[in-house]
């Protein structure tokens, strides 16, 4: 379960993306791979309804933030930290905490031709596709 009292941070996930990006060998794919099954991240949405604490209530609903490329290709963008997220909007937005798992569910849908979910667009750009993601399913057997 997300500990929602306590701010997402992921500098594992940055550090391994980092050593990835300056060293792209298995053992830091590897690395990097593990570290995003293993976060949490922030993913922008808009809600039209009521949420109760934590509780969503029926007939709420949520609409996830999208990012295009220049391909035309959409994608969900999800931020390791709120500076990160900071990078997308300045002003308040409204988020959901989603893992990997989450997202990887969200991708592989299909919903809208969405293509998978990216990785703080701003700085590392991480793109999971679906293809990505049946790799990294791949890694676990």
């Amino acid at each position: 379960m997300i500990d929602l009292s306590r701010p997402i941070e992921n500098p594992e996930l940055i550090n391994a993306i980092e050593g990835y990006m300056k060293n792209p060998a298995q053992e830091t794919e590897f690395r990097m791979v593990n570290a995003i099954k293993g976060a949490n991240y922030i993913s922008p949405v808009s809600v039209e309804g009521k949420i109760d604490g934590n509780a969503i209530q029926e007939g709420t609903t949520m609409t996830f933030a999208l990012v295009i490329n220049p391909n035309g290709d959409k994608f969900f963008p999800v931020f390791s930290d709120m500076s990160e997220l900071r990078k997308w909007s300045e002003t308040h937005q409204e988020t959901l905490v989603a893992s990997y798992n989450d997202m990887a569910s969200l991708t592989i849908t299909g919903l809208d031709g969405i293509k998978g979910f990216v990785i703080n667009p701003f700085t590392q750009n991480i793109i999971v596709t679906q293809e990505r993601i049946n790799y990294i399913k791949s890694l676990e057997k």
